[in-house]
């Protein structure tokens, strides 16, 4: 028995207003009932968070010329898993106004990210949405008055779902200047952006110097699966800050019986480190896949790539933190890297990646967690620096080349510098090279104004 009949309570087709507050769930969460979700809901991707399917359930459920209102998470303004709600609001839906609280603890005690949608069914008129990216809660400041002083309008029917460029008319029209006769990282020749390395259980894998050299003390072939590991702020803006530790590199395929003080040094974590078997309710272990439990996590196929030159980087930034590791250098899942086989281009690339062009473009299009004019931090995945444009240099055109090669100078002269303060013994010559570290800057900066 249905206690409640759709069609009969609601003969003309819905409620005349739907309000709500759907549960985030990450799709990692809710993958046991992933065909369902792609069977049902248009908005369905991959990676898609549960309460993209509450937003598409509510306007189906809305009336003709009821009116709408959701609070949700804010990434799918920017996140490739929000490709398709993007595409089905712009198609199907008028939002009169989106409220972006970025990092402001509307819901206290949990880091949500909230935004609110207000907006009804799509109509014949060309409507602009108000964009607002709240500042302050009350009772500091009122949310209406942030509507009047911090709102713009944008033309989401206009943007490209790829990419909602979410900034005023004035500010977009400078980004198209910057994307103009340029290229996108992308489509550049020979670039490779890579993600690190998964473990699936850090303690296990991360080591210090003191275990690394008392595994290799115990068996000599151990050496060969340590690598040189660095996280979080150990890369920064020229420098890799590297703290001495070390990833046990026990990749897809590896014979551990070669290894015995990896083994054992591993073994006290198994059940830790066993794959949990699908479709069950087990809380101990990692995600299911057919590795076995002394391997790392994911396959990381490209492992070779992480003893090549690379410019590496941190997935958030408060600043552009890209620095540059000639050798064999492994790094978390947190981390990247853009591998390129010519060198001078990887100095040309880290130059332009390091400048304050950089970050004011990409905290326009990609997304960020807070307010990018406030210490937000920018989220740099793949999908998002793909999405930056460079100039192509031609090596033939003198002025083209010139311009190349001051870069790569600059680059060169900048690597060194950070090089010796992070040798210097005294605080004298600290200081000294951080004043040719800051003249180099200024070089650097008036470079970019004359291009």
């Amino acid at each position: 028995v249905n206690p409640f009949d759709w069609k009969r309570e609601f003969p003309h087709g819905g409620f005349d207003v739907v309000l709500g507050n759907p549960p985030y769930v990450q799709a990692a969460l809710i993958i046991d009932h992933k065909e369902y979700f792609k069977n049902k809901y248009s908005t369905f991707s991959g990676n898609s968070d549960l309460y993209v399917f509450f937003v598409e359930q509510s306007f189906k459920v809305l009336g003709e010329n009821g009116i709408y209102g959701m609070i949700i998470s804010n990434k799918w303004l920017k996140a490739d898993y929000g490709l398709s709600l993007r595409k089905y609001l712009a198609n199907n839906v008028d939002i009169y106004q989106i409220l972006d609280f970025g990092e402001l603890p509307v819901f206290e005690g949990v880091g949500t990210f909230p935004c609110i949608i207000i907006g009804a069914h799509h109509t014949d008129q060309r409507i602009e949405t108000k964009f607002v990216p709240i500042k302050e809660l009350p009772p500091k400041r009122a949310i209406e008055s942030q509507i009047v002083d911090l709102g713009f309008q944008i033309s989401l029917r206009d943007s490209n779902a790829n990419n909602w460029v979410l900034v005023p008319k004035d500010q977009k029209s400078v980004l198209s200047t910057i994307s103009k006769d340029n290229i996108l990282l992308k489509d550049y020749p020979g670039i490779t952006t890579r993600r690190g390395v998964v473990t699936g259980y850090n303690p296990a894998f991360i080591i210090d110097d003191e275990t690394k050299r008392r595994l290799i003390h115990y068996d000599i072939s151990a050496a060969d699966l340590i690598k040189p590991f660095v996280s979080g702020d150990e890369t920064r803006r020229y420098s890799l800050s590297w703290q001495g530790r070390y990833l046990i590199f026990t990749r897809r395929g590896i014979d551990i019986s070669k290894y015995p003080s990896i083994l054992n040094h591993l073994s006290p974590w198994r059940k830790e480190l066993e794959p949990r078997r699908k479709n069950t309710k087990d809380t101990i272990g990692r995600k299911p896949g057919i590795y076995k439990w002394y391997e790392i996590q994911d396959s990381t196929s490209y492992y070779e790539e992480f003893d090549k030159p690379k410019i590496v980087y941190g997935q958030f930034q408060i600043a552009p933190h890209f620095c540059f590791s000639p050798s064999s250098m492994y790094f978390g899942s947190n981390h990247y890297m853009i591998v390129h086989n010519n060198t001078r281009f990887l100095y040309y690339l880290l130059g332009i990646l390091n400048s304050k062009l950089y970050f004011f473009y990409m905290k326009s299009i990609a997304g960020v967690l807070g307010d990018a004019d406030e210490g937000g931090r920018l989220i740099s995945q793949k999908s998002h620096i793909f999405k930056f444009p460079i100039h192509d240099c031609d090596l033939l055109d003198p002025i083209d080349k010139a311009r190349h090669d001051k870069m790569v100078k600059l680059v060169e002269s900048m690597l060194s510098l950070h090089k010796h303060r992070a040798a210097a013994k005294t605080q004298a010559d600290q200081e000294l090279y951080q004043r040719q570290i800051c003249m180099s800057y200024t070089d650097y900066h008036r470079m970019k104004l004359q291009r």
